[in-house]
């Protein structure tokens, strides 16, 4: 089960919503301007990262990962993630690209809270 629908069956969903921003703020805290980041399903965020190498992205994941883990929330739960990257030098479809994030952050989900790149 998902934390954000733990949530939102403890707490309900404007509980769960809150959660969420919390997790945007995270975000956009620790991206750079030039980055944008987006929700991408119910509790899943994307973050666009141009002009980023393989280890780039995975010092932002990581850091993302970690800020998660220390935030005190609001509704006094304990969030974690788990982060799938995608990175490439080539030319791609955003469809591509999507499917090896969404690879990846399978793979991560498997491991628990783990950060796991993908490059093509």
């Amino acid at each position: 089960m998902s934390i954000i629908k733990l949530i939102n069956d403890t707490y309900g969903h404007v509980t769960g919503d809150a959660v969420l921003a919390e997790l945007a703020d995270i975000l956009k805290a620790n991206i750079r301007k030039s980055d944008t980041a987006y929700r991408y399903g119910g509790e899943e965020f994307a973050i666009i990262m141009p002009n980023t190498n393989y280890n780039e992205a995975e010092v932002v994941a990581m850091r993302i990962k970690k800020a998660v883990e220390k935030h005190y929330f609001k509704t006094n739960v304990t969030v974690t993630v788990s982060v799938g990257v995608a990175v490439t030098d080539y030319k791609v479809s955003a469809i591509d690209i999507v499917i090896i994030a969404d690879k990846a952050l399978y793979i991560a989900k498997k491991q628990k809270n783990t950060v796991v790149c993908l490059q093509m």
